[in-house]
């Protein structure tokens, strides 16, 4: 029988693991007939359950997804484990057992051993030496010598803060943090508290992080991430009006990755102007003008768009919009539905772009990939680099002449403004060769 004692820290909404398997609590007690204490759970995976809260004709909590719920004994139970517990499991128990097994001193090599490394911002690898399980606490102390650390908690179980100043005092010189696949993390708050002790932290990712719900108060959040300047945030099935609120609490934010999401619509332009790049990969996009929301930012430099499905890109003088994308340089949008060449024009409209990606479109089926490439560079003459490959200066006037000749049959025949220059000094050049 499980006594009360055996629930404590129990905490309906708190996030939980049994069997390799993630859960939700929805209710912690006595299901009559059966003695002891019940941990009711809703699973992530819902053929995991049993019912739907109920028990004998006693509904003792609701389930979002029917037939999703079960009751288990609390000691089956893991409710994760604080950031610091988290780090010691990660970095310092792991060198501690290669080093029981040989790997510590004879380069026995395996998995163990490479987790003795810690990887710096600059692709540096620093060693953190094992010497024997007596050495776990130094192999701890030495987490806040690090320089600039980037650690890796993925999939670690961290669910709590810690006791107040643990994390700044073991590991204050954490940078970049993957705090993705935790999948107990389940409140801003918590991170909040982790993120407000790592005073030097810029890159945070967060991906995969399937139940850390939206904050109701986000504004009260705001400083515990005033200094990350980059948030990864794949595989979070987040709409775009969630996004905004999540990006709203980091004012400094300047690199933002949110791949592989449910965002079909950008309903509204970020409430952020520090924003230098923005990731959106493997979304739902289908419209120009839907993207069009985040033209005003005024330092956006990189934008990533690749496998949505965008059908075509449009000038905002097509419809008496404001200029917009002014500072962007760099845009990639690979293997969308771009079917003619009115999308290369429109680009024209953007007077920093230097570099374009747009391999795998429509548009280009039929062509061979040299005269595709050709007809792009000179419809965009300002382009330096073009499906990563740059574009010199002789590839210039090459693709500027080629134009000349198949302009007949394109569709439609026209220049962007940029371009009708370039091409009139050319035409002039080959009509004074041919008198």
């Amino acid at each position: 029988m499980e006594s009360a004692d055996a629930a404590e820290g129990f905490v309906v909404g708190a996030r939980c693991c049994f069997d390799g398997y993630y859960a939700t609590i929805r209710f912690v007690g006595e299901v009559p007939p059966a003695k002891g204490v019940w941990v009711g759970v809703e699973w992530d995976d819902a053929s995991r359950g049993k019912h739907s809260g109920d028990h004998e004709g006693t509904q003792y909590f609701t389930c979002s997804k029917p037939g999703s719920g079960s009751f288990v004994r609390p000691r089956k139970v893991t409710l994760g484990y604080s950031f610091i517990e988290a780090l010691r499991k990660r970095y310092a128990e792991t060198s501690a057992e290669t080093t029981e097994r040989g790997g510590g001193g004879g380069g026995g090599g395996g998995k163990g051993e490479e987790d003795m490394f810690v990887i710096s911002r600059n692709s540096l690898v620093t060693p953190v030496e094992m010497v024997g399980a007596d050495m776990i606490k130094k192999k701890t102390s030495q987490l806040t010598k690090l320089g600039s650390v980037s650690t890796s908690l993925r999939g670690m179980l961290v669910s709590s803060v810690g006791p107040p100043g643990e994390i700044s005092t073991v590991a204050p010189n954490i940078q970049e943090l993957d705090m993705s696949t935790n999948h107990l993390l389940s409140s801003w708050e918590t991170l909040a508290g982790i993120c407000s002790q790592l005073t030097h932290l810029h890159s945070l990712n967060l991906s995969e992080n399937f139940a850390l719900s939206v904050p109701g108060d986000p504004r009260t959040l705001t400083p515990a991430f005033r200094q990350v300047k980059e948030l990864t945030m794949n595989k979070m099935q987040l709409s775009w009006s969630q996004v905004c609120v999540v990006v709203s609490m980091f004012p400094g934010l300047e690199r933002f990755h949110c791949c592989e999401n449910l965002i079909s619509e950008i309903s509204s332009q970020p409430p952020l102007q520090s924003l230098r790049l923005i990731t959106l990969e493997e979304n739902q996009l289908s419209s120009w003008d839907s993207v069009f929301h985040l033209a005003p930012l005024p330092s956006l430099e990189i934008l990533i768009l690749n496998d949505n499905q965008i059908p075509q890109i449009f000038s905002p003088e097509t419809d008496g919009r404001s200029p917009g994308f002014l500072e962007l340089k760099s845009l990639s949008i690979c293997r969308n539905r771009l079917h003619d060449w009115s999308s290369i024009i429109a680009l024209d409209s953007m007077p920093a772009l230097r570099e374009l990606k747009i391999k795998g479109n429509p548009l280009f089926e039929g062509e061979s990939g040299l005269n595709s490439r050709e007809l792009v560079i000179a419809q965009l003459p300002r382009l330096q680099g073009l499906n990563g490959s740059p574009v010199s200066v002789v590839a210039m006037t090459t693709s500027h002449t080629h134009y000349l000749r198949v302009k007949p049959r394109l569709s439609p025949p026209c220049l962007g403004a940029a371009a009708r220059v370039c091409l009139c000094v050319l035409e002039s050049a080959c009509s004074e060769e041919s008198l």
